[in-house]
């Protein structure tokens, strides 16, 4: 009967201790290989003269679409009211890694996971649709999530 006992014990213990291990173990979703593919095949393409709409739209900004076009490396915004404005399509690519990063080293709130949701252009290789968002574990206002979209795009001829 000790025996039992003490084998239902033992059993208990891990178990509780193994859901709690479980508990706070952090998930990571996001398909760093591909995202990494794309963005050294955007990068060797050198387009430095091109237009985009981007469409963002977060908890702490609202929906914000705006033309950006970029000029020899350098964007700028057609937008004259309110602006998500991110840059070139390289700089889009650096907010995405940045901000998973940020996410994963910078954790002021306890946090379940963070996820990164890509789609890529299969001609240009640039980000056409992005979803980021964290997990938290306890209420937040807002938190970190936003959905990133470019449509339209067209290559500039250089001026």
């Amino acid at each position: 009967m000790k025996t039992k006992l003490l084998f239902l014990i033992t059993f208990l213990s891990l178990t509780i201790i193994s859901c709690n291990k479980d508990e706070e173990e952090i998930y990571y979703d996001f398909d760093e290989k591909t995202f990494n593919t794309k963005q050294k095949q955007w990068k060797e393409q050198n387009i430095q003269n091109y237009k985009y709409v981007q469409y963002y739209m977060s908890s702490a900004t609202g929906p914000i679409s705006e033309t950006i076009v970029v000029r020899n490396g350098i964007a700028t915004s057609e937008s004259d009211e309110r602006s998500a404005f991110i840059g070139t399509l390289s700089d889009v690519f650096s907010r995405i890694e940045n901000d998973f990063n940020d996410g994963k080293s910078n954790q002021q709130l306890p946090i379940y996971g963070i996820s990164v949701k890509i789609k890529c252009n299969e001609n240009y290789h640039y980000l056409e649709d992005v979803t980021f968002s964290t997990s938290y574990k306890g209420d937040v206002v807002g938190g970190m999530w936003y959905d990133l979209k470019i449509s339209n795009f067209e290559i500039l001829e250089e001026e």
